[in-house]
């Protein structure tokens, strides 16, 4: 017989383990369940809005250099903000597949500009160096 036992999240899990762990920490499993979902929380929001200050950051350089336009970030953040809260607020996975297959579509073609402005001429690298100092690295990211 196949046994019908509900699956745990990250947060349940964390609480059925201080529950049935060690007997001085049972009575942690409730603050364990609310530390993991803080802790997940958190993770997710910081995590998002260091992706949308990164698209917002891109938009700005693109149109600021395109269209000679001097907004600031701030504004780029809101309008990049409004549509992801937005599409965020979809709960059903299949509502949101429209929206997968047009990015898979503009992940391509932006992968096939880059691949063409690369190869479009020869690549010399004699003058560049390998690899640089590792303080310099966060460089990189911005």
């Amino acid at each position: 017989k196949i046994s019908r036992t509900p699956v745990l999240g990250f947060a349940e899990t964390a609480e059925k383990v201080f529950e049935f762990g060690p007997v001085w920490a049972r009575k942690y499993s409730k603050a364990a369940r609310r530390f993991v979902d803080y802790g997940l929380m958190a993770t997710y929001f910081s995590a998002g809005c260091v992706y949308i200050v990164f698209i917002a950051n891109t938009f700005h350089d693109v149109c600021n250099s395109l269209f000679g336009w001097s907004m600031s970030v701030r504004i780029y953040i809101i309008m990049v903000l409004i549509p992801v809260l937005l599409i965020g607020q979809i709960r059903t996975l299949k509502f949101l597949v429209p929206f997968s297959g047009s990015a898979n579509v503009f992940i391509i073609i932006v992968f096939g500009i880059v691949m063409f402005y690369i190869f479009k001429e020869p690549l010399d690298l004699s003058d560049k160096p390998g690899i640089v100092h590792y303080t310099k690295w966060p460089v990189f990211f911005r």
